[in-house]
């Protein structure tokens, strides 16, 4: 769930919560990079360094400071814990425990 599709990602690097993200730029009416360049004062160039067309990318500190200011919001809604990306994924869980089925009686034949 939580890893980048991006194949240089390093562990130790922050990383956009995209889809909680998507979800604050809708609120806010923010439709493009570069009307979020225009919000929060940064460059273009900046953000699209950041961003790519899907909203992934590395997250730098400049960007999550001026996010969380401009949305308000915890850097959690904002960037993914790292520890979290390390995670594995919960196990399924296990079936209910069935008792194992009789041996069948074999039938002797007369002889």
């Amino acid at each position: 769930m939580l890893l980048p599709d991006d194949d240089n990602y390093h562990v130790d690097e922050l990383v956009w919560n995209t889809s909680s993200l998507l979800n604050l730029l809708v609120r806010h009416d923010i439709h493009s990079r570069g009307e979020l360049a225009a919000r929060i004062g940064a460059s273009r160039s900046r953000i699209y360094e950041a961003f790519d067309d899907n909203w992934r990318g590395r997250a730098t500190p400049m960007l999550i400071y001026r996010l969380a200011r401009l949305f308000n919001c915890p850097l959690s809604a904002i960037v993914l814990e790292p520890a979290a990306l390390n995670r594995r994924p919960p196990r399924p869980p296990r079936p209910p425990h069935r008792p194992p089925h009789p041996l069948p009686v074999q039938k002797r034949s007369a002889t």
